[in-house]
Parts: C-alpha cells; structure tokens; sequence
C-alpha cells in the first residue's frame, strides 16, 4: 500500500509517511502479541490519522472509540489493559479475538443501536476488493479526492484504504467545512468522492456544494436507510450517485433498496454477516466473500445464530426487493395488547419511492399513548395517497388499530446525518 498520497487537513497538509513517528512505533512493536489492539478515543481528525497511522505501521489492528475507553471496550467481551501509550491511547488484549484479529486492519463497530452491539473485522484484501469496486464503478483515476462525512470512529478504514488503494487524496475535513471542499471543486479536472449518508448529501451537500459541474461529484450513500427515490434525484442534478454496500457499519444498510434502478451496489459486506443461499445471492447480485465474524446464517429470512467467536442479535429480512437489519429490541412494539412488527409498517411507507425515510414509535401523552409512523417526504402532493395507502395495510394487518402518521419534508436527523428515532425530538422538531 502506497504511503505518498497527500491528506488535506483544514490547517495544513501531510501525508501517511509523515505522520509516522518511528520511536512510537517501535514501543508499540515491543508491545504486540497475537490479541494486542491499540484503541484511542476519537478526538480531532489529525490526531485520529496520526494514531491509525501507527498502529498500521506497528502491525497492530485499530479502534478508535466514540467514548470513554473503559466504556466502549465492553463491546470487545474480555479484554485486558496493556500499557498506556498517551492520554486516552492505549494497548489492549482481548486473546479470545486473537483467531479474528489475524490481519486484522481495524475493528469496525455498530453504532450501538440493536439489542447487542456487533463487531467486524475487516482485513486487507477486504478493504482492498472494496476500494477495487469502487474504482471500477466510479473510474478513478490519481487526481480523484475522496472526502467521508462519517464519524472517524464508525469509518476509519474509509478514511485511508480506499483512497490509499485507489491512489487518490484525502479530505480529513468536517461535513460543515464546505468552503474549503469548494476551493477545491474550483478546478474542472477535479472530482470529488464522497462517502456520506442520503440526508446529508440531498439535504446539505448537494444544495452548499459548488462543483464547476455536478458530475465532478460522486456520492457514494450508506448509513441505516438508502432510498432509492434520494438516489434518483441526486442523479436527476446530475450527481454521480450509487448505494455503498461495502462502506455500510457493521450492521449493514439496514435497508437497501436493490432496484436495476441503483445499478451500483458496490462492494461486498464486511465480515460480519454470512447471508444464506445461492437463489438470495443470485437475485441481489453480490457476491460474499470471506469468513462472517459473528457466523451468522440467512434462513428463511431469520437469522440465527451459530457458534462462533463473537454473536449478535439481530434480524435480517429479505422480501425480494429489500434488505432489512434489525436489532431485536425494536422489531416489536407492543401497543393495545397487539405486537406491532416495526419492519412491516415501516416498510409500508419504503415501498414509495418518494419516502426518503420512516420510522415507527410509541408516543406517550398525558391523556394516552399513539402509535405513530414519522415519514420524510419532500413531494407534498404525495402525502394523502400515502396516508390513505398506510391506513389501507394498516386494517388489512392490525384491524381497528390507529396509526397516527406525521409527514414532512425533513425529519430531525443527527449532525452526521442519523436519523433521530426519538419521537419527542422529532415532534419538537416537526413544531419548530
């Protein structure tokens, strides 16, 4: 892997070679053994890189965290200090991960919103067929810059290999520096890559970017939801656009729509899920490689668990057109003394094309508590048919049970572009 190509900072520019500090990496070689992992809390974008830059060099796998270290390592089940490397860095070992961290490149986590918090463990020739695909799909060529809006913790390893592999620069910059990215865009001869989530690119970046011409940008979509409809009209503004299945966190895109339509889910899943039969990999057209770190089996659109080294509890649903992952502690509401499946009725609102996003909640008031579906769609026209359309599965499903649906054009979404799930915040949100 190439060590020259450049990374813009907001302050400055660098590149891997000179982040590299030989002393630390020789005290980390000192300190590595078969389950060593050098784990540090996130903090700025240049100390992030200055630190995933020595844990490459010493051979050690990375994990960078959100929080406080004794907090987020939890997830690793046993694991042991090592020694303290600097505030907040450290070396750990978990020896029952040792098999899965063997050319391990960095230990991707979920975002903590299923039942149990998943763990993968992408290594080398992953990372290096991911950012092949994505060449191929998109033609880089050397002049490309790569730029990611995901938190550093949730995607480091898009923060280095691909651009790394793919021989393109990278934008260490924030999702609000758009200044800075549109000096870049300035020159005709360059194009932009950009790994970011559907709200952020139709909402944010696509309305503040300045590109000469809009196919110099490339937006490349993962997070929890892609619909197929934001796909659409960024392309429809002459966006170079596709559905990232690679770059999506451990839990994968929890529903991506695998329409002709998209024609470029690129990537394959990182070890994480082993999904089922021939027929399921023929009609999604991805091929899945490697061994699936936790084990786990697409049966009959259940997934179960086998015996392996790492397990997590979630729900995989395929139905022919979408892809679902669900942590199990929201696949059902309870409400009225009925279990309501969360996929279903969220699914009723995907199925239209316009529908960006949906969520379902139990809303508690003071007189009584409502079943609620919050809906993101921008085409208004649209939002009778869909309240009539929802009402329609609702009686055909649940009988006289009432859904009370909030639509609007933007749902409240967190700063790098979650969706809230919190149906208080979303109406305070919806009222302001």
């Amino acid at each position: 892997m190439s060590v020259q190509h450049p990374i813009f900072f907001q302050d400055g520019q660098t590149d891997w070679a000179q982040l590299v500090q030989p002393q630390i990496v020789k005290s980390l070689q000192a300190l590595a053994q078969p389950a060593s992992i050098l784990a540090w809390r996130s903090h700025s974008l240049r100390s992030n890189f200055f630190w995933l830059a020595q844990a490459e060099a010493a051979g050690l796998p990375a994990l960078p965290l959100r929080f406080e270290l004794e907090r987020e390592l939890g997830v690793l089940g046993d694991w042991q200090w090592v020694q303290e490397i600097d505030d907040q860095v450290w070396v750990v070992s978990a020896s029952q991960l040792a098999p899965a961290l063997q050319n391990c490149a960095y230990l991707n986590l979920s975002s903590g919103t299923s039942a149990s918090r998943t763990i993968a463990f992408p290594g080398w020739g992953h990372l290096r067929s991911n950012a092949i695909a994505c060449a191929e799909f998109f033609r880089w060529d050397s002049s490309d810059l790569y730029w990611c809006t995901f938190p550093f913790y949730a995607h480091a390893h898009e923060l280095f290999s691909k651009p790394r592999y793919l021989g393109a620069p990278i934008l260490a910059l924030q999702a609000t520096e758009i200044e800075t990215i549109n000096q870049h865009l300035q020159d005709p001869d360059i194009r932009l890559h950009i790994l970011t989530t559907p709200h952020i690119a139709s909402a944010f970046l696509a309305r503040h970017l300045a590109p000469r011409h809009p196919h110099q940008v490339c937006f490349e979509l993962a997070g929890e939801y892609v619909a197929i409809g934001v796909v659409n009209r960024l392309r429809d503004q002459g966006f170079r656009t596709c559905i990232s299945w690679g770059s999506a966190e451990t839990t994968g895109v929890a529903i991506a729509v695998m329409e002709p339509r998209v024609a470029g889910c690129i990537g394959t899943p990182l070890p994480g899920y082993q999904l089922g039969t021939l027929t399921f990999q023929q009609e999604m057209n991805l091929h899945l490689e490697g061994e699936a770190i936790p084990p786990f089996l697409a049966n009959d659109g259940q997934l179960r668990e086998t015996l392996g080294r790492f397990t997590a509890k979630d729900l995989v649903v395929w139905d022919g057109n979408q892809l679902m992952f669900r942590g199990r502690s929201d696949r059902f509401l309870k409400f009225h003394g009925t279990y309501i499946d969360v996929a279903l009725v969220e699914g009723w609102a995907k199925q239209v094309e316009s529908v960006d996003n949906a969520f379902l909640a139990l809303v508690e008031h003071a007189a009584q508590t409502q079943l609620v579906l919050f809906v993101q769609c921008v085409e208004s026209k649209e939002w009778d048919g869909i309240r009539h359309h929802l009402a329609h599965e609702m009686l055909n499903q649940y009988g006289g049970i009432r859904l009370a649906v909030q639509i609007a054009p933007q749902l409240a979404h967190t700063p790098t572009g979650k969706l809230i799930r919190d149906p208080h915040l979303q109406l305070k949100h919806l009222e302001s």
